[in-house]
């Protein structure tokens, strides 16, 4: 039964993906930015208590990266590595957009640690 639950909390919800254009908007306006080479996260931490998890989301621009398929692959990549370390965040509540900052690619150890730089920068602001 615990494996089960360790399980559930390494999944990456619906609910702790940012759909709402209205958030996105609020998040480039008002928040704070983190860069860690390839990524720039940009945040804001949430008041609310609508929702019991921070939430995310990942731009890849175009510009970087012409076909979808290997844009579609960074996002996996970064999605992998929030997935895997957003207990580095404590429970905390931040809204936080992930833009991928470079026109190559990496490999997902050099993507993780920059999202693991980054979700330590995040929290580390917040107190």
């Amino acid at each position: 039964m615990a494996e089960e639950t360790i399980d559930k909390d390494r999944g990456l919800a619906k609910e702790e993906r940012i759909c709402s254009l209205k958030v996105t908007e609020q998040i480039f306006k008002e928040g704070t930015g983190v860069f860690k080479h390839p990524l720039r996260a940009v945040y804001v931490v949430r008041k609310e208590n609508t929702f019991a998890k921070s939430r995310m989301l990942i731009s890849v621009p175009k510009k970087r990266f012409k076909h979808a398929v290997d844009r579609n692959r960074v996002k996996r990549q970064v999605r992998e590595a929030y997935r895997l370390n957003k207990h580095l965040l404590n429970g905390a509540l931040f809204d936080i957009a992930f833009i991928y900052a470079s026109d190559k690619h990496y490999s997902q150890e050099v993507i993780t640690r920059a999202v693991v730089a980054c979700l330590n920068a995040v929290s580390l602001r917040d107190r």
